[in-house]
């Protein structure tokens, strides 16, 4: 295996040559993925804020380290006691490397990752893993300390955006959409499940950040202890009633006898999944202000998707595809700054939105957004 050396933040370290050519693919060994940088250097300013907010001596564990690039990254630039974990012996061997590269010390384990989460608790738990975080959950719900954080990424998008209905059933244990708004549902449905794992174990999920970046989702999310916490979490999980005719969309507790919706149509439905906020506006905040004091790594990218998320926080759910808009509406697209500001000045909360940049979160019913284009197409 021949090694090369790269820079992220602060931190360099040594990757294998070949995995530097695109994103990977299973079986193909101990791998660096370039294209997420982006969730390193957020998980980098996600740790400091543990650190700066809970302060003493704060656990952080890589369960899935591969070749350490997260965890040594978090160890160098943000400071808690790591622990890099990887099962793989040949992952095992270029953590140490890596650490010593970085002129660090860490603990590093070859262990089992649900083993090692079942027999220890740490403040911050890192599941990571190659695919779906599933297999990993039960045991992260059951190790992560109180006011501890998950920071949990999915790969398997197809799945849970509904292009693979049937897996994302039996790996989610719920119904996904694939339609118009299909990766914020598909965020939905990850976070739904995190949600009803932590349940088990009187566990609350808070949701911090919810990131959907080409290929992969990533969660950040303050897990609570205590039955009534978690009770009020599981308020926050439901379904998603769409209906493909008028495109109105409604969150219901549950599914039965909402089958038709008040245009006379079928619809149809996704989750259970989460139903609440996906962004908290004061992690988002603290996070960008860390950054600016530190001067994060890439800057621009991460200040522009904090801004982006930020605006998203507490607003309307969902978003409108603004090009199937405009075909429904039998217009041409309006600038997308314009169209944004006649929303807005016809009292409605509209903004972009960072799960696709063709598309509006706004609270304007469909048919008035439809109208807008129409109008302004004239």
């Amino acid at each position: 295996m021949r090694l090369v050396e790269v820079s992220e933040g602060a931190t360099s370290f040594l990757v294998p040559e070949n995995s530097l050519e695109g994103v990977p693919r299973a079986g193909e060994g101990v791998f660096y993925n370039p294209e997420m940088r982006l969730n390193r250097d957020l998980t980098v300013l996600a740790v400091r804020r543990h650190v700066e907010r809970w302060g003493g001596e704060v656990t952080y564990l890589d369960a899935t380290a591969g070749t350490g690039a997260r965890g040594v990254r978090v160890a160098k630039e943000a400071g808690p006691n790591v622990v890099l974990n990887d099962r793989s012996r040949e992952a095992v061997e270029l953590v140490r490397r890596n650490l010593g590269h970085a002129g660090l010390e860490a603990e590093v384990t070859r262990r089992d990752a649900n083993a090692l989460m079942s027999e220890r608790g740490f403040d911050l738990i890192d599941v990571d893993p190659f695919g779906s975080p599933a297999p990993f959950l039960d045991s992260a719900a059951r190790s992560v300390h109180m006011h501890g954080t998950l920071c949990v990424t999915a790969t398997d998008t197809a799945p849970l955006c509904g292009a693979h209905p049937s897996a994302g059933r039996r790996r989610y244990d719920a119904r996904p959409l694939n339609g118009e708004h299909e990766k914020e549902v598909g965020a939905r449905l990850l976070l739904g499940f995190v949600a009803r794992t932590l349940a088990r174990y009187d566990r609350a999920a808070a949701p911090l950040l919810t990131l959907y970046r080409r290929h992969y989702f990533r969660l950040f999310l303050e897990a609570e202890r205590g039955a009534g916490r978690s009770d009020a979490s599981l308020e926050n999980v439901g379904y998603l009633l769409h209906c493909p005719s008028c495109r109105r969309d409604e969150f219901a507790r549950d599914v039965f006898n909402d089958e038709t919706c008040g245009c006379g149509e079928n619809r149809i439905y996704a989750g259970p999944l989460w139903t609440g906020d996906i962004h908290d506006a004061e992690f988002l905040d603290d996070l960008k202000r860390i950054g600016g004091e530190t001067r994060a790594p890439c800057p621009g990218e991460v200040e522009g998707l904090l801004d982006l998320t930020r605006r998203e926080a507490g607003g309307p759910p969902l978003y409108r595809d603004f090009h199937l808009t405009a075909s429904r509406a039998g217009a041409s697209p309006p600038p997308m700054r314009d169209f944004l500001d006649e929303l807005q000045g016809r009292g409605y909360v509209a903004t972009r939105t960072h799960f696709d940049p063709e598309a509006v979160k706004t609270d304007a019913p469909p048919s008035v957004y439809e109208e807008v284009m129409a109008e302004m197409s004239r």
